[in-house]
């Protein structure tokens, strides 16, 4: 349908371009006609149904539809089934829809060719029941073209991965959500071959994957969660280095990360990461792992990664507690217990603690040598005995739980 409507009588703003699949209820039926129709600054606003066709994206034309449209729980949504490329220099926001990939496309939503491009994807909807390729893809050969991904969803109902980095670019992925219904592991992974993945604040149930040379992932604030399908999480093969801080990897009885596995050169910085896994292995490869504050929250906390090195951290601040009366029962935020030896006093570690617990006990006054300081673990023994001394002034011991008892270290 010819577009006929004159921009001096327009009422609607910008979205005075109304895509409906009844004629009588819009100015298009076809959405690529509405996109070869508009000019740069244009919104076309698509109404309810589903248009099955390829669509070549037009810098500076935007497409959008109720935001409520973009869910696949919803009957009444907006569904393209079919290829969205852009591949001419510019900017183009979609938002509110839900992308199908076809029988006949290989990705739903795509950069391709040379041209620095910027594609926005707003509280969208992908899914990809066929299952040829990508189901997002940033395939150009710019290095500053951009994929930027908000408050999206995402269902990988075939042996295809949700997102991937293949021309050398960038693609950002913010507050979004991926599920896996297709409950396998055999082709789901996300993987960045070619160009940098940074993710921030996403969950997915499938694996993601740096491969090759020139890839990059990098993970803040995310959970990948691949328990029910038993494999790895997280895998860097490419140099990077690779980021993975503030995030939750879990893996079933999969191996939950793997930095390289052919060689020494690739680098993961893994930091206030939370591991779980049952694998006799949690991470593994030939690179380098370097961490620092990662808590194994699985059966199985053992690290095979070649070489591993701890972060350097700042210095930090340590819960300082002087007791009032004794003796004193320490709790589990307790650092530093400075002791007041004008008495002799007593310490009792607390009855039920974690393994790797620590604590340090110090004479604060310096009257250890005449009124010694006695620590007695409740129920546990202390290097093999019911209690320790502390008898030398301003002496100090440090105590850790290994398991079974204290030790003095």
């Amino acid at each position: 349908m010819a577009f006929t409507h004159a921009l001096s009588t327009n009422n609607y703003g910008p979205a005075h371009i109304i895509v409906a699949t009844t004629a009588a209820n819009g100015t298009h039926t076809s959405i690529q006609g509405a996109i070869n129709d508009a000019t740069s600054g244009d919104t076309v606003f698509i109404r309810t149904g589903t248009y099955t066709e390829d669509l070549t994206l037009k810098p500076g034309v935007n497409l959008t539809a109720f935001e409520s449209d973009s869910s696949m729980n919803e009957t009444g949504n907006v569904k393209i089934i079919g290829g969205s490329i852009l591949s001419s220099a510019g900017t183009v926001t979609l938002a509110a829809i839900q992308f199908e990939s076809g029988v006949n496309f290989s990705n739903a939503v795509a950069i391709t060719g040379s041209a620095l491009c910027f594609l926005n994807l707003e509280n969208c909807c992908f899914s990809n029941p066929v299952g040829n390729g990508g189901t997002i893809l940033n395939g150009s050969s710019n290095a500053s073209s951009v994929i930027n991904i908000r408050s999206c969803t995402g269902d990988i109902s075939s042996a295809v991965g949700i997102f991937g980095v293949t021309g050398g670019a960038i693609m950002n992925i913010y507050s979004s959500t991926f599920t896996n219904s297709l409950g396998t592991a055999i082709g789901t992974t996300s993987t960045i071959t070619n160009g940098v993945c940074n993710l921030y604040d996403v969950q997915m149930k499938s694996a993601v994957q740096a491969s090759l040379t020139t890839s990059v992932l990098n993970l803040h604030n995310c959970s990948i969660d691949t328990s029910a399908l038993n494999s790895a999480g997280a895998i860097f093969f490419s140099p990077g280095p690779h980021f993975c801080l503030n995030s939750d990897i879990s893996s079933g009885s999969g191996t939950a990360m793997t930095i390289g596995t052919g060689g020494s050169s690739t680098v993961a910085n893994v930091s206030n990461c939370v591991i779980n896994s049952s694998n006799a292995t949690t991470i593994d490869g030939t690179g380098t792992l370097k961490y620092g504050s990662i808590d194994f929250t699985g059966s199985s906390s053992n690290v095979t990664v070649t070489t591993q090195v701890p972060l350097i951290s700042s210095n930090t601040a340590l819960h300082i507690t002087t007791p009032g009366a004794y003796p004193y029962t320490t709790i589990p935020q307790d650092a530093v217990i400075l002791v007041d030896t004008s008495s002799a006093r007593t310490i009792v570690p607390l009855a039920s603690p974690t393994t790797g617990q620590q604590f340090v006990i110090k004479d604060n006054v310096g009257s250890a040598a005449a009124n010694n300081i006695t620590i007695t673990p409740s129920g546990k023994n202390i290097d093999g005995a019911a209690s320790s001394t502390i008898n030398i002034n301003y002496g100090s011991v440090t105590i850790v739980y290994n398991g079974t008892q204290w030790n003095i270290i």
